[in-house]
């Protein structure tokens, strides 16, 4: 009888707990869309003229939390921080970016970390034209298995 009885408070107990990992989950998947998008602003989007200064990748607290790759690039006015995409994601490209490369970037102006950057949707090299997000700011690799190249 008391095993009857704990196996039956032992089933109640995993029923109250289900809905509320269902629902944690669902935050969560809400959370980091939030976090990501949180700083593309599409009323701010602009197009910057420039040379790569520099290449670099970014292991801090990006919202993703994913190593993500930079480049900065110096304009006639000013040099700024461009965030392109997760190091993942950027590998599978056919480009890549030295130092030197000269480029055309369009894309949200925000403030991180109290200062300037630009959020990439799409960046041009010459005759290339990488496109990263769409206007909304929505990533291209939003729904791709990492590492796979493919979409899920």
């Amino acid at each position: 009888m008391k095993q009857l009885l704990y196996t039956g408070l032992a089933f109640l107990v995993a029923l109250s707990i289900v809905p509320d990992l269902a629902i944690a989950q669902q935050k969560g998947n809400k959370m980091k869309k939030q976090m990501y998008s949180r700083n593309f602003d599409a009323n701010s989007m602009e197009t910057i003229e420039g040379e790569v200064a520099e290449v670099t990748i970014q292991t801090g607290n990006n919202n993703m939390g994913t190593p993500g790759v930079h480049i900065v690039v110096k304009t006639k006015e000013t040099t700024i921080p461009v965030h392109l995409g997760p190091v993942w994601y950027m590998e599978q490209q056919e480009y890549s970016f030295e130092k030197g490369d000269k480029v055309t970037v369009y894309g949200s102006r925000i403030t991180y970390d109290g200062a300037p950057a630009i959020i990439a949707v799409r960046v041009n090299r010459g005759d290339m034209l990488l496109q990263l997000r769409n206007r909304q700011g929505i990533p291209n690799w939003r729904g791709w298995r990492m590492g796979s190249g493919r979409i899920n």
